[in-house]
């Protein structure tokens, strides 16, 4: 029998005495002090949440529960359990106690179960106070699956490579990766084709990742993913991945792949479907893994065939990646990184080809053997290519451009026989150069025997007499043939004849193409001329009335075609200025000044004066003077004070002309219009007169005060009798008169009067007294 359990019978048995003995002795009740002296015989009670009886472990092995004291009230456990322990049967080292807390609560308590394998048998132990034991047995099996995988996607379509994603954890219920070891795929019918990611722990007990391969990617917590390449795979093929633990334990999982391979991609971007053939044709294009992988290590080689020949022009084989090798059969084929590709096909060697259509295909395997092609249909070239460049109007040469190949889409002129030209249906000539390596056409061709709009033909012939002709229209760039007489060398305001002949260039006697003739002055804008178009007689006249100052004299002809020739002559202005004096006026009488009014232009056709250098007055003995004349208005007043006598006004208006200018000259008579000076010393006014009367004074030429020989003197009174020689000498008055007949108060009048055409007189009046 268990010695625990027959201490707790024993001690069942004498609780009920000790109380009975106690009752019988005192009549009183037992108090507390009496229930602490009852020996406790109730174990603790283990109760165990973690694990459950009869389950797994794995790697570790986790306790938890509660405990407790039977002697106490629930929750009441404080100090009652001393200890409490576990150990793994039958493993010795695999033991310990356990902590729990007041509450009597617990764990987790991890055990390493690494080492353990089969049914282990665990027990719990809890001892109080009084030495009471108990225990408590859990029984588990171990777990022998390996780590949870998870790929979503089992079935999956393969090109020339396969991406298969995942989770991996401890299990299904456990998402850690303590006890995942590795993770290994492999491609079933392709042993070699496996690739392994190793995990591990670092020194401080952290999981690390160890790849081994670089295809295999982890991405904690859980993910990975990895990389096949499938390039040499066919048909449907299987993947398994497998996931080992530490202990060890494996889950393996299938994944199935269908073929979806379709071969290299291939494009030709020249020629086009529907081009012509020549002799050779040049294939370019690109080939690679597929249309969205411009890569090409799954593209085995690429082939092109003549179908109407059924020739191979070779081919190109791609060892790996880097660029690839080649092995020419018939024809030439290059490559050039990443992935274009050139293939030349000669249509005459070693195959003559005539056929109208003409079908390429260039093919291409991957290193499965699946193929591909594209095919392009061609047409027999119908001549050669021809483009010539727009030229210049010609005039004595025309420079032509352009280029000439074998035909259209050729890269040279090799098999161009001739390159001739003619102009208006005219002779054929075959020297038009061009250069057979390029076809560049580069010529000047000689013109100067032609005259207006001409249509060049240029036709390129190639050796198998198949022709292409360009016709291009050359403008005319030959001016008209302008022969003009000399006008002269001055004009004079008079109109001016024009002679001569306009022609065609190289049309002598005809003026067919001439659009116009015109001619201008430096001051007149151009002006048509008449000519006769059947001859090209030009017989005109040109007016000058409006011009001043030197001229050119510009004749211009223009054909139809804007082509213009022209001659000049320089003529000198031989037209005098026009001056109108309109003050003074012809006998004028002048004091001591004169105003000159008018105008002056440069020409009596205009309205100016841009060609008047000078506007100049003469009046007897007076310098030279000039006269303003803003605008070719005169207006100013001269001084003529010194002047006296009749007087001629002569006014020069004079050109620029050099180094004789023109000049027009106007002359106006001037009258005399100043009086003489009288002065009367005697008598003067209340004077008395008795038969005589004495005159004292002087009188004087108003220019020349020291002389009066241009004066006449004479004097009167009122009585009528008037004397014409009263007496004075060197313009002193000294005489005396008879007055004897006269009677009462008398007016004395004395009056001088100069010799001027028109006389000019002084008067001077007396009043004087009789005195009997």
């Amino acid at each position: 029998m268990n010695k625990k359990f027959a201490r707790n019978i024993i001690f069942l048995l004498i609780i009920p005495m000790v109380l009975f003995l106690g009752f019988a002795a005192c009549p009183n009740p037992i108090d507390d002090n009496l229930v602490t002296l009852v020996e406790d015989i109730l174990a603790p009670q283990i109760t165990m949440t973690e694990p459950q009886n009869f389950g797994q472990y794995k790697s570790t092995i986790s306790l938890s529960g509660i405990v407790k004291d039977s002697s106490t009230a629930v929750g009441d456990n404080q100090g009652r359990v001393s200890t409490l322990a576990y150990e793994v049967q039958g493993h010795y080292l695999l033991a310990g106690e356990i902590s729990l807390s007041a509450d009597g609560q617990f764990g987790p308590v991890d055990i390493d179960a690494t080492e353990l394998s089969g049914r282990e048998v665990i027990v719990v132990t809890a001892e109080d106070w009084n030495g009471n034991i108990s225990e408590n047995e859990i029984i588990l099996d171990e777990n022998t699956s390996g780590p949870y995988i998870n790929i979503p996607e089992m079935f999956s379509e393969y090109t020339n490579q396969v991406t298969i994603s995942g989770t991996i954890a401890n299990s299904a219920t456990d998402s850690a990766i303590t006890e995942v070891k590795s993770i290994t795929w492999q491609v079933i019918s392709e042993p070699l084709l496996t690739e392994t990611l190793n995990f591990d722990r670092d020194i401080v007990g952290n999981y690390i990742v160890v790849p081994e391969e670089a295809t295999i990617n982890y991405t904690a917590p859980n993910a990975f993913n990895f990389t096949v390449n499938t390039v040499l795979l066919v048909k449907q093929q299987s993947i398994i991945v497998t996931a080992e633990d530490w202990f060890p334990h494996t889950t393996q999982i299938l994944c199935t792949l269908t073929d979806g391979k379709k071969g290299p991609y291939i494009t030709i971007s020249s020629p086009n479907d529907g081009d012509f053939y020549h002799s050779t044709v040049t294939i370019t294009g690109t080939v690679q893994n597929d249309e969205s992988d411009t890569g090409l290590d799954t593209v085995a080689n690429i082939s092109c065939s003549l179908l109407v020949s059924g020739g191979d022009e070779g081919t190109i084989t791609f060892t790996d990646s880097l660029p690839p090798t080649f092995t020419p059969d018939n024809g030439t084929i290059t490559f050039t990184p990443p992935n274009t590709y050139s293939i030349e096909l000669s249509t005459i060697d070693p195959v003559q080809i005539n056929k109208d259509t003409l079908t390429i295909n260039i093919w291409s395997k991957d290193k499965t053997g699946l193929a591909t092609s594209e095919e392009i249909l061609l047409f027999k070239s119908g001549g050669p290519s021809l483009d010539i460049d727009t030229p210049l109007p010609y005039t004595t040469t025309v420079s032509i451009g352009g280029t000439v190949k074998s035909w259209d889409g050729a890269r040279n002129a090799y098999e161009i026989a001739s390159l001739t030209y003619s102009f208006d249906g005219g002779t054929t000539n075959p020297s038009l150069s061009f250069t057979d390596v390029s076809g560049k056409i580069e010529d000047d061709l000689d013109t100067s025997e032609l005259s207006g709009d001409q249509t060049l033909t240029i036709t390129a012939t190639d050796d198998n007499g198949n022709q292409t002709t360009a016709s291009i229209p050359l403008t005319d760039g030959l001016p008209p043939t302008l022969a003009v007489d000399s006008p002269g060398t001055s004009y004079n305001g008079s109109a001016l004849t024009i002679s001569g002949t306009v022609e065609d260039y190289n049309e002598a006697g005809k003026a067919v193409d001439v659009a116009s003739l015109e001619y201008s002055w430096d001051t007149v804008n151009y002006e048509n001329l008449d000519y006769t178009e059947s001859n090209g007689k030009i017989n005109d006249s040109v007016a000058t009335s409006t011009l001043y100052g030197p001229q050119t004299l510009t004749i211009k002809a223009t054909d139809d075609d804007g082509n213009s020739s022209q001659t000049q002559f320089s003529l000198t202005d031989d037209i005098a200025p026009e001056i109108v004096i309109i003050e003074p006026d012809t006998n004028d009488p002048y004091g001591s000044n004169v105003l000159i009014q008018g105008t002056v232009k440069s020409n009596p056709g205009i309205t100016g004066v841009d060609d008047i250098a000078s506007v100049s007055y003469q009046i007897g003995t007076i310098p030279l003077g000039t006269l303003s004349f803003n605008g070719g208005v005169i207006d100013e007043t001269i001084d003529i004070s010194a002047l006296s006598g009749d007087q001629t006004l002569t006014i020069t208006a004079k050109d620029k002309k050099t180094p004789t200018a023109n000049e027009s000259q106007i002359t106006v008579n001037l009258a005399d219009g100043i009086a003489p000076i009288l002065t009367i010393d005697k008598p003067d006014d209340g004077d008395k007169y008795g038969d005589t009367l004495a005159i004292t004074g002087t009188v004087e030429d108003y220019v020349d005060a020291d002389s009066a020989l241009d004066v006449n003197l004479t004097y009167s009174f009122d009585g009528g009798i008037n004397t014409t020689n009263l007496n004075f000498t060197d313009g002193a008055i000294n005489d005396s008169i008879v007055t004897s007949g006269l009677s009462g108060d008398q007016t004395l009048t004395i009056t001088a009067t100069d010799s001027a055409a028109v006389p000019n007189s002084s008067v001077k009046t007396i009043d004087i007294v009789h005195e009997p």
